[in-house]
């Protein structure tokens, strides 16, 4: 019943230096989800104003850019433990192996727009068996995110930036202790 679930994340810094030589950074995260299915969902946010010596250098051993990518899982998993429900599933079908599934839930996004979560299921023996057993493959990859506390300093300043472009992040930093 178990799927492997892969990430392609991606981090991508921009740095521009005005006229002035003040040097300001921007940092572009993605997060991609597969749950082995056909599909993946693919996750950007983005923030201005990085300080480009934290995304550079790491504090305590701690790079900026993979806690944005693992404050953005944290918001994607409270998101999906919302969202992700029998009635949003709009398919589920047999695969070609007699046992194999693929649950297609379409969920809606903070942009009004809607998304197609793809979840591939090993083995179930009915319709009902592959739903209840997507909702399981949920279930099990939020509980396994990483939910220790983020670092004073990294929390001031994501505290410091405009989040306005970084929805998953701003949900995932609102369930971190700090």
């Amino acid at each position: 019943m178990t799927t492997a679930i892969s990430f392609r994340d991606a981090q991508k810094l921009q740095i521009v230096r005005s006229d002035d030589g003040v040097t300001d950074g921007y940092l572009h995260c993605t997060v991609v989800i597969d749950f082995g299915a056909s599909a993946p969902l693919k996750f950007e946010d983005s923030l201005s104003g990085v300080p480009v010596s934290l995304v550079l250098n790491p504090d305590q051993g701690i790079f900026l850019a993979d806690e944005v990518q693992r404050l953005m899982r944290l918001g994607i998993g409270a998101w999906l433990q919302i969202e992700a429900r029998s009635d949003r599933v709009v398919s589920c079908q047999r695969l070609r192996s007699q046992d194999s599934w693929e649950v297609t839930y379409r969920l809606p996004l903070e942009n009004g727009s809607e998304c197609d979560l793809r979840v591939a299921v090993a083995k179930a023996s009915s319709e009902d068996e592959a739903l209840v057993s997507a909702e399981e493959i949920i279930r099990n990859w939020n509980h396994g995110l990483d939910r220790r506390p983020l670092g004073q300093d990294l929390a001031e300043v994501l505290g410091a930036l405009d989040l306005s472009y970084a929805p998953r992040l701003s949900c995932g930093l609102a369930l971190v202790d700090r």
